[in-house]
């Protein structure tokens, strides 16, 4: 499982900010928020609430649908985004004003990761998804938050996040046993 370190994700979200303000937007909020390609593309407008500073994902599998919080970045690069196409009912539209297809955004993706050093094996947005719930386990949330957070339905799909990296076992080790 490929996920995308605290560095290299900083490196593309600073690349796509200057590059693609769209792209930056899918992104910080497909990390932040744990969503799935499909969950970014299908995004409406309608889910965001830039008053309230919400966001409600509808994750696909599980059907689990949740509220989350904004950031204040985030919704600074959401109104740049939604100002862009004000007509289309997509929060991240192409230049027609229609939602993003899972090809192109995997396609912009790609090749920004390439662009800032990202491994390619490591390119795909799958990784933003997988870096949430690596970051909340390093953090020592729960696992049944890091559930909720990434929309499982089973706790096995979330039991995955449980193996600490040798940095964390060794950082622990040294807390505990001085």
């Amino acid at each position: 499982m490929k996920a995308l370190t605290k560095t290299e994700l900083d490196r593309l979200l600073d690349y796509l900010l200057v590059t693609d303000n769209v792209m930056y937007a899918a992104c910080l909020s497909g990390f932040r928020h744990g969503m799935r390609v499909s969950e970014i593309c299908d995004l409406r407008r309608s889910d965001i609430d830039m008053l309230a500073g919400t966001i409600q994902v509808r994750h696909l599998k599980g059907s689990n649908t949740v509220l989350q919080a904004l950031g204040q970045d985030e919704q600074a690069a959401l109104k740049i985004t939604l100002d862009r196409f004000p007509t289309s009912p997509y929060a991240f539209a192409n230049t027609r004003g229609a939602p993003f297809d899972r090809d192109s955004f995997y396609y912009r993706f790609h090749k920004a990761c390439l662009a800032v050093g990202i491994p390619k094996d490591k390119a795909h947005p799958h990784s933003l998804r997988h870096a949430l719930g690596f970051r909340l386990a390093e953090a020592n949330v729960s696992l049944p938050i890091i559930q909720a957070a990434l929309g499982h339905r089973s706790p096995a799909s979330t039991f995955c996040y449980a193996n600490p990296s040798a940095d964390t076992v060794n950082r622990v080790m040294r807390e505990v046993i001085g």
